[in-house]
C-alpha cells in the first residue's frame, strides 16, 4: 500500500523556527483515497508550549480547507488559507497499513522511529519460480532517505549454479535502480524505482522496523533477510 505524508505547520509569534511548528499530519492512501489525521492537542508533548484551545481551532478550520473531495472518488489538497499556516507534501512510501504509515510521520520524536524495509529478489531461471536477495533497502519516510546493503558476487544466499553471466545481469540492474533513486532524491520526485523490474527480479516488502537510526534499522532489515533466508534452506 502507498501512502504520501503531509505536515502542516503553523506559525506564530511565539515560534522559534521559520517555518513554525507542526500541528498536524495527514496520511493520504493513494488506492482507496483514505485520509488519516494526527493532530496535535494542546499540553500533549507533540504540540507546541505555545498552543491553545483558539490554536487548535484554527488548526482544524485549515484542514478542512485543505482537504477538497471533487467526487466521491478522489480527495485534493489545496493550500492553507491563512498564511500563519504551510503545508509541505512528503516522499511516497509504502506500508503495511495507514496505521503503519501514520505512526511512521507522526510520532517523529522518540528514542526509536520506524522505517520501512524490502529486499530485491533475483531470479535465475525463468524455468523456476525460485529466487534469492541481492539487495536490502531501508527507507525513512520522513526525509525521504533511502539506504541500502547490495549483496556481492559472493552472495552467501546465491546457489552454486550462480555465474558471472548472472552476476553481471544483477550488478547492470542494481546500478540502474541507485541511479534511479539519486535521480529522485535530486528532484525530489517519488522513490518508485522497485516496480515493473522484469521477469528476472522482484521487490519484496519487510515488515516496518523500529530503531534508533537507518543504519540501526538496515542492519535489523539484513538480520531478517538472513533469518528467513536459513529457515528456507533448512
Amino acid at each position: 500500500m502507498t501512502f504520501v505524508p503531509y505536515e502542516l505547520f503553523y506559525r506564530s509569534v511565539y515560534s522559534t523556527s521559520d517555518d513554525g511548528e507542526r500541528v498536524a499530519v495527514i496520511i493520504h492512501d493513494l488506492e482507496t483515497q483514505e485520509v488519516e489525521l494526527a493532530l496535535s492537542q494542546p499540553g500533549t508533548p507533540s504540540a507546541p508550549s505555545w498552543m491553545d484551545g483558539e490554536d487548535a481551532e484554527r488548526v482544524v478550520e485549515q484542514l478542512a480547507a485543505i482537504l477538497h473531495a471533487p467526487d466521491e472518488h478522489t480527495i485534493e489538497f489545496r493550500e492553507p488559507t491563512d498564511p500563519a499556516f504551510s503545508l509541505k507534501r512528503g516522499m511516497p512510501f509504502d506500508a503495511e497499513s495507514m496505521t503503519t504509515a501514520t505512526y511512521a510521520i507522526a510520532n517523529d520524536d522518540g528514542d526509536t522511529l520506524l522505517y520501512t524495509a524490502f529486499t530485491i529478489e533475483f531470479r535465475p531461471n525463468l524455468k523456476t519460480t525460485e529466487t534469492f536477495p541481492v539487495a536490502v533497502f531501508v527507507f525513512d519516510p520522513r526525509i525521504g532517505r533511502l539506504v541500502g546493503h547490495v549483496y556481492g558476487p559472493e552472495n552467501p544466499h546465491a546457489p552454486r549454479t550462480y555465474n558471472r553471466r548472472q552476476q553481471k545481469i544483477v550488478g547492470r540492474h542494481l546500478d540502474d535502480i541507485f541511479k534511479r533513486i539519486a535521480h529522485a532524491q535530486s528532484t525530489g520526485e517519488r522513490i518508485s524505482p522497485f516496480k515493473n523490474m522484469g521477469p528476472q527480479f522482484r521487490s519484496e516488502r519487510l515488515p516496518s522496523i523500529d530503531a534508533v537510526s537507518i543504519d540501526h534499522a538496515l542492519v535489523q532489515a539484513i538480520d531478517v533477510v538472513e533469518r528467513y533466508t536459513a529457515q528456507q534452506a533448512s
